[in-house]
Formats: C-alpha cells, structure tokens, sequence
C-alpha cells in the first residue's frame, strides 16, 4: 500500500467524491481510516480503486490536475467530512479499510447516504445531492422520489439548477409515486397498470346503506373505467318478510292486505266486504272489518245474504 493515504470508492450511478465510476461497481463506499482525512487533502492526491480494475496509482488525470488544489478543497474536504461520519457509525476502523453497504430504508433504490452526480435522492430525504459541489450554472436532470422508480411509469425525471453558491437547487418538474388510480396510468410506478383497483359503490338513498337489507356494493377497475355495481342491494317495497326491505330501521311497517273468507261472488253485493289484515314480524294477523253473508233480517233494507235480493221472503 502507498505511503499515501487512499479513499476508496465503490458506488453505482455516480462516485461520492464526484468522480466517474464504472458501471457494474458494486454499490457500497470504501473509506480510508480517519487520519487519512488531512492526508487527502493536504498532499492533493486521490486514487480511486475500482473492485476489478486495481489501483490507479498516478493520482488524478491530467485534465484534473491542472485545477487539483481548487477542487481538493472544494471537493474532497467537505466530502471526507461526510465519510468520516460515515466511517465512525461503522465503529473503530483502526488500519484497513472499511465498507458501509447501501442500506434500503424507505423505498426502492434508498440508501444510507447521498451519492454525488447521479441526481437521485439516494438517502430519500426529499433533497438531491445536497451537500454536493457543483459548477453555478450547471443544470442535471434530477429525481426526488424513490431512486429505483425514476423513469418508471408515471415516474418522470425533474431538473435542477447549480446555485451562485455552487450547490444544487430544488430539483423541480419530477413526478414521483402517488396512489394507483384507475386512469391506465401506472400511477404508483411499479410496473403494472390499474392493477387491483376497486371501489365500493352505491346508488339508493342518502344515508340508507348498511341499515335494513341495504348495502353497498363493489366495482372494480376495467380497461381504464369504473365496471358496474356489484352486489349493491337498494332499498325496494315492504314485504312481510320479518326484513326492512326499505331501510328505514322499521321492519314490515305499513304491509297491509285486504282479506276476505266469504263466498266467491259475494264480496262487494249487499253487506259483504272484505276486511283488513296486518304484518307483524313476517307474519300475516287476523283479518279485521270482514262482512261475510248472514241471514237476511226482514225490514233492514238491507241484503244481509249478499244474493243480490233486499228482504227476499220477508
């Protein structure tokens, strides 16, 4: 190992110190001990050592080198700040190297910490690449949402600008995951569209639903549009059947029917009428108020035996 100290990086998307990285790299940051902080800075050298590459050992590039001292202590100081922390959470790093592995938290493509470069939110805290050096004027295309979902679905790229300060502005313009709608769009960016959307519907009157026989019923999501209600059960007529069918919270109220247990051909002629009969919990009562035919009374005026004839032998 050179006298030098080193700062290993191995990331995906871009590296933490702002340097390009190749792709198959597994994600994950490699950092010097503590002490090689000062180093770093101090003697202007960085290697980057890639998984399968080895060492680059002559330092930075020659387009790099020519502005080394201003990008060291604009770049690399401020970011070893942040490895260090990094390094410390692991715990004592003592002469080696040590790797802290991305860990997902909070959503596809969440990290532990922020990757510089690759205008994803890495660490998702709703900020891209805060913390990172940039050129003022400079504009990345950028995602504030889960870093895996960018692109996917509704799931579109924003942008950001580089502020006079030299760090990145508000990344604007993104789309992130909302909840799936049935709009055959995949709302929720995970790849499937409308997947699993229902909803509960109903169509009888306000405040009618769940009392008596009455209930909601369920439509589900079919080719972009509402499908029909199904299984929704409205309110309808009484009937004696011990249910409220109108879902008033009254059951067999007012079922009512007209009775008569006379003659055929009587009901209606002379003194015969039909009678009433009630519903009490689905069940049919006396019939009340009937006039069957009786035995003609002489004088009444009256056809007492419904035959048609007043007084007939009288």
């Amino acid at each position: 190992m050179s006298a030098r100290r080193r700062a290993w990086l191995y990331c995906t998307g871009g590296c933490l110190l702002g340097l390009s990285c190749a792709a198959d790299q597994d994600p994950g940051v490699v950092l010097a001990p503590q002490d090689a902080a000062a180093d770093l800075v101090s003697e202007a050298e960085v290697s980057v050592d890639v998984k399968d590459g080895g060492a680059l050992d002559g330092g930075l590039d020659a387009t790099m080198e020519a502005s080394v001292d201003t990008w060291m202590e604009a770049s690399v100081a401020p970011v070893m700040d942040v490895a260090m922390d990094v390094a410390n959470d692991v715990g004592d790093i003592g002469g080696e190297p040590v790797t802290r592995d991305l860990v997902a938290f909070d959503g596809p493509g969440c990290g532990a910490f922020e990757v510089c470069g690759d205008g994803s939110d890495n660490d998702c805290d709703g900020a891209v690449d805060e913390g990172c050096v940039c050129t003022p004027g400079m504009r990345q295309r950028c995602y504030d949402g889960p870093p895996a979902l960018a692109g996917r679905g509704a799931c579109a790229w924003g942008s950001q600008g580089c502020a006079e300060t030299g760090s990145w502005g508000p990344c604007v313009g993104g789309v992130r995951p909302s909840d799936e709608a049935c709009d055959g769009d995949d709302n929720d960016c995970d790849g499937m569209t409308d997947e699993g959307l229902q909803r509960e519907c109903y169509a009888g009157g306000a405040g009618t639903a769940g009392v008596g026989v009455c209930r909601a019923g369920t439509q589900r999501c079919v080719a972009s549009a509402w499908g029909v209600c199904e299984g929704e059960v409205r309110p309808r007529a009484e009937t004696c059947n011990n249910l409220d069918d109108d879902c008033n919270t009254r059951v067999d109220d007012g079922v009512f029917r007209m009775c008569y247990a006379g003659p055929t051909g009587t009901l209606g002629r002379g003194a015969c009428r039909a009678g009433m009969e009630l519903c009490t919990a689905g069940a049919w009562g006396r019939c009340e108020g009937e006039v069957r035919p009786r035995a003609e009374a002489c004088g009444n005026g009256v056809d007492d035996d419904c035959d048609g004839v007043v007084d007939e032998g009288c």
